[in-house]
C-alpha cells in the first residue's frame, strides 16, 4: 500500500504543478465561460489527493470496501458522498470506466481509468487534452489530475473536478472524453544564448502584431496590439523535437526571448522560459502569444523587467512539453446518480 501512494504522489503530472506556481507568479487571468482548467492546487494537496483515490481504488481491485474507512478517516465529506458507478465503454481499442463520482451542488469529482485493451498507446504520460465533459446546458470550468499508471493493465487514472454555474441534478449523467495524448516528453535545459546576449547586448528590431492571449498583465484582449520580436524561424534552434527558439534580444531595455511551439492543436506543445542568477530563479514580466499563418502553431513571446546590465549574471533555461500520440475516439456513458 505505501508504495502505491508513493507511486501516485510521485506520479503526479508536473505540468499542473508548474502550471500553478506560474499562475502565482504571472498573476495569471482566466476570464471567460468555457471549459477551462481551475483544478490547480498546492503539492500537499494534490498528494492527499493521490492518496485518497489510490486507497480507493486498490481496495475496490480487492474486492472490499475498507477505502470508505480510509477516506473517512482523512476526509469524512468525500467518503459520506463518493458513489460508485464503474460504468464503461470502448472505442477505438481503448476503455474508459467511470469508477466513482462525487457530485454535490455545482461541483463533481469524477473518478475515470483509461485502458488500451489492443495496443501500447497509455503510458504515464497520459494527458486528456480537456476534452472530458458532462452534458449539461451550464457553462463550466473543468480539471484533471493524473494520479497514477499501471503497466501490467496498461491502465491510467484521473481525478476530474467539474464546476458549473447551476447544480448539477440528479438522474443521469452523461460524461464523455473525446482525445487522449500520451508519449509525453518534459525536457528542462539551457538555452545557449547568453553569450550572444551579453556580448552584443542584443537590441532587436521589433514589429507589432495582433496577439491571441497571453498572461502576467490583467487583460489581453486579442483586439490589441503588442511590440514583439521581429524574427525568422529560418535563424532558429531546436531544445528538443517540436519546440523552436527563434528571437531574443532587448527591446526598451527589456529582455524579449521568443519561442515557437509546433502544431499545439493537436498535440499540446507547451512550455516556458525562465532565466537564472545567483539570486534565484527570475519568471517573465509577462509573455504573449500568437498564432502563425496556419493557426496551427503558436509562437510564445518571454519579457522580462531586466536591462541588459542586470542580464550579465544571468542564464537561460527552457522546460518544453511535447507529445508523440494523439488518440481521437468517442467515449461516453451514462449513469443514474442521486445527489447525496
Amino acid at each position: 500500500m505505501k508504495d502505491l501512494i508513493d507511486n501516485a504522489i510521485t506520479n503526479i503530472d508536473s505540468k499542473h504543478i508548474d502550471e500553478t506556481i506560474s499562475d502565482i507568479i504571472n498573476n495569471k487571468s482566466t476570464k471567460n465561460n468555457v471549459s477551462k482548467v481551475i483544478f490547480k492546487t498546492t503539492v500537499a494537496i494534490a498528494a492527499i489527493i493521490a492518496l485518497l483515490v489510490v486507497s480507493f481504488t486498490v481496495a475496490v481491485a480487492e474486492g472490499n470496501y475498507t477505502a470508505y474507512q480510509i477516506l473517512n478517516s482523512f476526509n469524512p465529506t468525500i467518503a459520506q458522498t463518493l458513489t460508485r458507478v464503474n460504468e464503461s465503454c470502448i472505442d477505438n481499442g481503448i476503455k474508459m470506466t467511470v469508477e466513482a463520482v462525487n457530485i454535490s451542488g455545482c461541483t463533481a469529482d469524477i473518478l475515470v481509468s483509461i485502458q488500451d485493451i489492443e495496443k501500447d498507446r497509455i503510458d504515464e504520460t497520459t494527458d486528456l487534452f480537456d476534452s472530458y465533459r458532462i452534458h449539461t446546458t451550464s457553462d463550466s470550468e473543468c480539471g484533471c489530475f493524473f494520479i497514477s499508471y499501471d503497466e501490467n493493465s496498461k491502465t491510467a487514472m484521473f481525478l476530474i473536478n467539474i464546476e458549473q454555474e447551476e447544480p448539477i441534478k440528479g438522474g443521469k449523467i452523461t460524461f464523455s472524453v473525446s482525445e487522449l495524448l500520451s508519449g509525453k516528453k518534459d525536457v528542462n535545459c539551457e538555452l545557449d544564448i547568453t553569450e550572444e546576449l551579453n556580448a552584443t547586448y542584443g537590441y532587436v528590431d521589433s514589429l507589432t502584431l495582433p496577439v491571441r492571449g497571453g498572461s502576467g498583465k490583467e487583460e489581453f484582449n486579442p483586439d490589441e496590439s503588442h511590440d514583439i520580436l521581429n524574427t525568422s524561424l529560418d535563424k532558429s534552434f531546436s531544445p528538443t523535437t517540436g519546440v523552436q527558439i527563434v528571437g531574443y534580444g532587448f527591446i526598451d531595455n527589456k529582455l524579449h526571448i521568443q519561442a515557437y511551439y509546433e502544431n499545439i492543436l493537436d498535440y499540446d506543445n507547451h512550455g516556458y522560459v525562465y532565466l537564472a542568477n545567483p539570486q534565484g530563479i527570475i519568471y517573465p514580466e509577462y509573455d504573449i502569444a500568437f498564432w502563425d499563418d496556419d493557426k496551427k502553431g503558436s509562437f510564445e513571446e518571454y519579457v522580462y523587467d531586466i536591462s541588459p546590465k542586470e542580464f550579465e549574471s544571468c542564464r537561460v533555461y527552457g522546460e518544453f512539453v511535447t507529445c508523440e500520440n494523439r488518440i481521437e475516439g468517442k467515449w461516453k456513458v451514462k449513469f443514474l446518480l442521486h445527489e447525496k
